[in-house]
């Protein structure tokens, strides 16, 4: 547990590398999660007509094998478990979106910290633009 070992200044260069970085990370966590949602939803959509083959194929097409039966349902079982891991990426993306997202927004107790901490130590306060205030 490094953070209770350091010093009030090396915490304090920490928290002010992290705010000069937030904005930054929450864009690449943002992307990322719209991303994977992208790709989860055009590989949902292309489980999603393999399905309707199968149902039209076992509905409208002429009388199937046994053993036709049976590659039709391992594919069935197949797309079933696909959606289930759609679900799984798809809660993930917008978890990976909401981080994004609460990341790019200020953070107003550390900015408040480094403001309190600059005041006390007689240093100027930092004219970094992720500490100033939002307009």
């Amino acid at each position: 547990m490094q953070w209770f070992r350091l010093t009030d200044d090396q915490l304090i260069n920490r928290i002010r590398t992290a705010q000069r970085h937030r904005r930054t990370a929450g864009v690449l966590w943002a992307v990322l999660g719209v991303g994977l949602l992208m790709l989860c939803l055009f590989l949902a959509l292309r489980v999603d007509r393999q399905f309707n083959w199968i149902d039209h194929e076992l509905h409208h097409g002429e009388q199937l094998t046994s053993q036709q039966l049976n590659e039709r349902a391992v594919d069935f079982y197949w797309g079933a478990g696909l959606g289930l891991g759609f679900a799984v990426v798809l809660y993930s993306s917008a978890g990976l979106i909401l981080l994004g997202l609460t990341w790019m927004l200020p953070n107003r107790r550390d900015r408040l910290l480094l403001k309190c901490w600059d005041a006390c130590s007689g240093r100027p306060p930092a004219m970094d633009d992720s500490l100033m205030p939002p307009h």
